[in-house]
Parts: structure tokens; C-alpha cells; sequence
């Protein structure tokens, strides 16, 4: 009775944390689009908009199914710390790579693409989601269940995140400024996950690559696929054929029913 007694405890905390962190991700969504609209003005914001949706295709190649195939393979093998630590080194050596090759196309298309060699900055600085997508290891700490940490970690980063943005951002000439506080903001925990996760895995930066886990990559990957390309295909065709201001405007609409949506 103990033992189940804990596990609905560690259910409900669970739960309660991971609404925690959906709750924090809400606000500082609402809260960026009225700032961020107001202060950028339609045209920048539209530029930042198409970038990061853009990019978004190349974080979701380097990620290929990885957080949701390793977090079930780190819960499945957590309680044995030496296969734990094996099956990490893999996952994250082709974690690496991908994001390498994800990176290399990215570069060369900001290089040779007009649209996009325009704002090479802007993309460059959106392309880093990338590599931190891939040292954060948020995958390792949901497999633990560690869901808590990670709420904490959106409490901590988000709300210095915006307060820099509020206090830093304040005309459309700081775009560049705005674009790496939104990478900050979004992906600034996975800085911490990373130094964090030497508490339960060793990390080393020898590659170890197992072919078995690409074809279960690959099929979950084709979900997250189909969602993204739903998602954000719309902002990324209209960021090619329209302007920088229609691009804005259309993405304050989206991004504002993707709040409602979120609530």
C-alpha cells in the first residue's frame, strides 16, 4: 500500500508540474506578443517571425523523434545506471551528428538563398536552437520523471528572459537584440539541463553511434513532422511570397489564436 501510495504521490507531482511549466509557457507568450508587437512594429516582428519558423524545420531534423523515443527509452532503463548511461551516449551521439548536418544545410542556404541572406544574422543566431536543443537532454529528464527540475528551470529563465527584453527592447532597430533574448527564453533552460545532467550520466564527447535506434527515430519523427509542417508551414510560405509587414501581420493573428490555443 506504501509503494502505491507513493506512486500516485509522484503522479500528482507529476502532473502538477508539468501544468506548472505549460501555465509559465502561456504567460510569457501572451505576455511577448503584446510587448513584442507593440514595440517591434508589424514589419520586424514579421522578419523575426519568418526566421524563427524558418528554422524551426531544421531544429525539428536534428531533434528526429528524439524526445519522445529516448524519454521513453531513459524510463524504461533508469533503474540500471551502467545501461542508463550506455543507452544517453547513444542517443545524444546521434543527437550531435544530426544537429551538425542540420546546421551545415542551414548555413549553406542562409549563404546562398537571397531571402534569406538578407537577414543572415537573424537566422544564424535562430539556427543556435539547433545545438541547444541537442545539449539540453530534456529528454533524459522527463524519462527520470525529474519533471519538477524542469518546471523550475522555466520559472528561473523566462521571467529574466522578459524582463531583459522589457528593459533592453524598446524599437525595431533591436531586433537582433529581441531575437536572442527569444532564443534565451526558449531554449536558456537546456544550459542548465546540460550541467545539470552530470548528476545522473556520464557525459562524453566520443561519438557512439547504434544503428537500432534510427528506424524508431524515424517513425516518431514522422509525427512531429506531420504536427510542425501543420503548425507553421502557412507562416513559413507566406515569410517567401509576401512581405516582411504582411508576414507580420499574419503572424500576430497566428500567434495569437496559438495562445488561445495553448489555454
Amino acid at each position: 500500500m506504501s509503494g502505491i501510495r507513493f506512486g500516485k504521490k509522484q503522479i500528482i507531482e507529476n502532473i502538477s508540474s508539468n501544468f506548472l511549466s505549460r501555465i509559465i509557457n502561456l504567460l510569457f507568450a501572451f505576455l511577448t506578443i503584446l510587448y513584442a508587437t507593440r514595440v517591434l512594429q508589424p514589419e520586424a516582428y514579421g522578419k523575426a517571425s519568418f526566421a524563427a519558423s524558418f528554422v524551426g524545420y531544421f531544429v525539428m531534423f536534428a531533434s528526429l523523434g528524439m524526445p519522445i523515443y529516448a524519454m521513453r527509452l531513459c524510463a524504461e532503463r533508469k533503474d540500471d545506471k551502467e545501461v542508463l548511461n550506455k543507452t544517453v551516449k547513444e542517443l545524444w551521439s546521434i543527437s550531435i551528428l544530426l544537429s551538425l548536418l542540420s546546421a551545415v544545410v542551414l548555413l549553406l542556404m542562409t549563404v546562398f538563398v537571397p531571402k534569406l541572406h538578407g537577414e543572415w544574422l537573424l537566422f544564424l543566431i535562430f539556427g543556435s536552437e539547433i545545438f541547444f536543443q541537442a545539449f539540453g537532454f530534456e529528454w533524459l529528464f522527463k524519462g527520470l520523471e525529474q519533471f519538477r527540475f524542469l518546471a523550475t528551470c522555466q520559472l528561473v529563465v523566462k521571467p529574466i528572459a522578459l524582463i531583459c527584453m522589457v528593459v533592453f527592447v524598446h524599437s525595431p532597430e533591436q531586433l537582433i537584440l529581441y531575437a536572442l533574448l527569444a532564443v534565451l527564453a526558449g531554449y536558456g533552460s537546456y544550459l542548465i539541463c546540460f550541467f545539470r545532467a552530470r548528476k545522473y550520466v556520464k557525459i562524453s564527447f566520443r561519438l557512439s553511434i547504434n544503428k537500432e535506434h534510427f528506424r524508431p527515430l524515424f517513425l516518431f519523427s514522422l509525427m512531429s513532422c506531420a504536427v510542425s509542417i501543420y503548425g507553421s508551414l502557412d507562416l513559413t510560405m507566406l515569410g517567401f511570397m509576401k512581405s516582411d509587414l504582411e508576414t507580420g501581420l499574419y503572424s500576430v493573428a497566428s500567434r495569437g489564436k496559438e495562445t488561445l490555443t495553448m489555454l
